[in-house]
């Protein structure tokens, strides 16, 4: 479909966080990467992401917070039930929702994650289209969540949008989903790792939060199964789901006794000191991925347990950096073992181990992997491409018929890569 950048078009963006994590940066690169003449403004809680938007001249609308159904990593059950009460809590910030569009009128509003379903309906009821982003694989074992979020999903929410397939793999009952990958940057005309000297030190960067879901601990159990391998420096950068100010707080007290929070920062030092670990596992705190991490890394560690492939995978292969990944249904839209990483299980620091060791003893192996990546990752995630594709999807949208806009949208799907092909790609 030609696509028309002569006209203007509003857009509204939604998020329900304002850290500067996987998931807003992945939003900012979005936005740098569209046409010129899609007016730009967005809702989000106050915070970093807040901060960094309105001090370029973005209109930001401030929301102290959004009432979110679901969360990444965490299903819905046990003691996360108590979380509820968060989602019904902040559904009285829908008048700030109800006001924004009344202010902005945008042609359509683009949520960043899966799970901002009372928004979506108010959106719905104005009668505005809703895209919204699906970026962590969902949690389908917990059944009454899956049966109302698929509901919610078909009624609320024009155009789905999965980052990768084994995302999609997971909501895959829904007709409305397409596959949009995130957008990476990278320096122009940056060449990738030259092979590694083998008797050099090799570095394992871990980049992510120190969530108990992204697979920090069997990185760290990894670690102490190479405890003897002086020459494997384990780089842990990360820090807490909330800052150290909430955690000190009443009710970042009350998170940590109830244990819907962890103070992982100070668990892992402590646990580090009495594994007596210090010397080749080094912890950083929170930054931001940069191309001086990368230069300095040889290997990504990506330990998750969400059965999914986080930013810092790609964010490392563009400079030819292979990833040792977990997964359990190993879709091979993003890594592949053997061609461009190390795919092992879930749950299992053995094999996390055995498959760092590997790498980090056969310097051409390294090489060969990481030359894959770069490859295949510098066109998948490239951010102008992917711009063009989310464009192309709001034009999709807004040219509908206006009573079938408030359905959902179809997008057939391309065989190889189309749930129908996944008996194919997945390695059980």
């Amino acid at each position: 479909m030609p696509v028309d950048t002569s006209k203007p078009m509003r857009v509204l963006y939604m998020t329900h966080t304002a850290e500067l994590g996987g998931c807003n940066r992945s939003l900012r690169f979005l936005l740098e990467n569209l046409p010129a003449n899609v007016q730009r403004h967005l809702i989000c809680p106050p915070g970093p992401l807040y901060d960094s938007f309105h001090s370029t001249g973005t209109e930001v609308i401030q929301i102290p917070g959004v009432s979110m159904f679901q969360s990444a990593g965490a299903p819905l059950r046990g003691r996360r039930l108590a979380t509820l009460a968060l989602t019904v809590g902040y559904m009285r910030h829908g008048k700030i929702i109800r006001a924004a569009l009344q202010q902005i009128k945008p042609d359509l509003v683009h949520m960043n994650e899966w799970g901002m379903f009372h928004a979506a309906k108010i959106c719905h009821k104005a009668r505005i289209p809703v895209v919204m982003q699906v970026r962590c694989v969902v949690d389908r074992k917990t059944q009454w969540v899956k049966r109302l979020c698929e509901r919610w999903a078909e009624h609320y929410v024009s155009a789905l949008v999965a980052i990768d397939e084994s995302v999609r793999y997971s909501i895959r009952e829904c007709s409305n989903c397409s596959v949009i990958y995130n957008p990476a940057e990278w320096p122009e005309n940056t060449p990738p790792h030259q092979v590694r000297a083998k008797n050099s030190p090799v570095h394992v960067t871990f980049l992510a939060g120190l969530q108990p879901y992204k697979g920090i601990w069997d990185l760290l159990e990894c670690a102490k199964l190479l405890k003897d391998r002086k020459d494997i420096i384990f780089d842990i950068y990360g820090g807490n789901a909330r800052s150290r100010e909430f955690l000190n707080s009443f009710r970042g007290r009350l998170c940590l006794w109830t244990g819907l929070l962890r103070d992982s920062e100070n668990e892992i030092k402590r646990w580090v000191e009495r594994e007596k670990l210090q010397e080749t596992v080094r912890l950083h705190g929170h930054v931001n991925a940069s191309e001086a991490i990368f230069r300095q890394t040889d290997i990504l560690a990506f330990p998750s347990r969400l059965n999914g492939i986080g930013r810092s995978v790609f964010e490392a292969g563009v400079y030819g950096i292979p990833a040792v990944a977990c997964l359990q249904d190993k879709i091979k839209d993003i890594v592949e073992d053997g061609v461009n990483a190390l795919v092992v299980d879930e749950r299992d620091p053995a094999a996390l181990a055995q498959a760092v060791r590997k790498l980090a003893d056969d310097p051409d192996l390294c090489y060969r992997l990481g030359q894959a990546a770069a490859r295949k990752y510098r066109t998948l995630f490239d951010a102008r491409r992917i711009g063009a594709q989310m464009y192309e999807l709001y034009q999709t949208l807004l040219l509908k018929p206006q009573a079938m806009r408030f359905t959902f949208v179809h997008q057939p799907r391309v065989a190889a890569r189309g749930v129908a092909a996944q008996s194919a790609q997945v390695e059980k």
